[in-house]
């Protein structure tokens, strides 16, 4: 490479300007596979190896080829040129000089550390629990058998069914004997299996002279559940809980929220129905499943599940959302 005199001698010191961009790595030629891994809820960690073409070098060596020409093309010998970063006028430091030989040339290599000026810096993942959850992603950061909280519809907001204990029988379709609202918060590990649920169910409205009750049936086994705490059961004896709290007699898990709504709410009669009569602020009920194992999110099913009504006090009476089916000790109504 040559350049004329003219342009090299506006400059008392030839400034050679090399940026390189580049995040620096220490070098492993792979990242062994670990069996049994010490995280809980994590069976393995899997074996990932750079490819051989990775460079992890944190310096590049530029090699320089520079011949300085007078106008009339011949060479200029033993004039000192620098090689700055940047310019001088910008603080630039020198990265290497020399003097031109008998050619009017300079040869030679720079070996430049990897510039990690406006590249951001890699954050350090910090996890407190050693589940492989970073914090930042960890919803429990200091429980290692807990990563993850998903609510179903949403943290803010809740779900809505309404039943007709009357259904199908014509002349009452106003689908108001017992509205309820409801959320599902889902507990699951570092690998999504969930190990708990949060359940909270709002009586909004029960627009019925029968004494009903709610439940929801689950997809999984009864045996599965280790415990259910929350339910209001009234001495009506309607249900019979087991010792993990889950309705007996059922082939799939069952839960029942309380078994007569207005005893539910310490009243008696309809109520929140129609302008005039009684009013309540809608009361929550909050309830917590607990599990033998942690379950994959198919063996959880989805929100809403089967919720259902127990009519009038008559375990063998229940009424479903469409599409849904009855207990194995009750028959469909709806």
């Amino acid at each position: 490479m040559k350049y004329p005199l003219s342009k090299l001698f506006r400059l008392v010191r030839l400034t050679a300007c090399i940026l390189v961009l580049f995040s620096s790595c220490n070098k492993s030629d792979s990242v062994s596979s670990t069996q049994g891994s010490d995280h809980p809820g994590i069976d393995s960690l899997v074996s990932m190896d750079a490819p051989a073409s990775f460079n992890y070098e944190t310096f590049r060596e530029v090699a320089l080829d520079v011949t300085l020409l007078a106008p009339d093309n011949t060479p200029i010998a033993n004039v000192p040129v620098s090689f700055l970063n940047k310019s001088k006028e910008m603080g630039g430091t020198v990265l290497y000089k020399s003097l031109t030989d008998e050619n009017g040339k300079i040869s030679g290599t720079l070996k430049i550390a990897i510039s990690r000026v406006e590249v951001n810096p890699i954050d350090v993942p910090v996890d407190t629990d050693h589940d492989g959850v970073n914090d930042v992603y960890d919803d429990f950061p200091t429980d290692p058998t807990r990563a993850y909280l998903n609510y179903y519809p949403s943290a803010a907001t809740m779900g809505t069914v309404a039943f007709e204990d009357y259904w199908p029988f014509s002349g009452d379709y106003d689908m108001n004997d017992l509205v309820v609202d409801y959320r599902y918060a889902v507990v699951s590990n570092a690998i999504n299996k969930v190990v708990e649920m949060k359940a909270k169910y709002g009586l909004k409205a029960a627009g019925a002279s029968y004494k009903n009750g709610f439940g929801i049936e689950f997809p999984f086994a009864p045996s599965l559940v280790s415990s259910v705490t929350g339910s209001l059961v009234s001495s009506n004896h309607v249900v019979t809980l087991g010792s993990n709290g889950c309705e007996t007699g059922q082939s799939k898990a069952v839960i029942i929220p309380f078994d007569d709504a207005a005893a539910a709410m310490n009243t008696t009669g309809l109520f929140n129905t129609y302008t005039g009569g009684q009013y309540f602020t809608r009361d929550t009920i909050s309830m917590n499943i607990g599990f033998t194992r942690a379950l994959t999110q198919t063996e959880l099913g989805t929100a809403p599940f089967n919720p259902f009504i127990i009519i009038n006090g008559v375990r063998g009476r229940e009424a479903h959302l469409a599409g849904y089916t009855y207990q194995q000790s009750g028959y469909k109504i709806f």
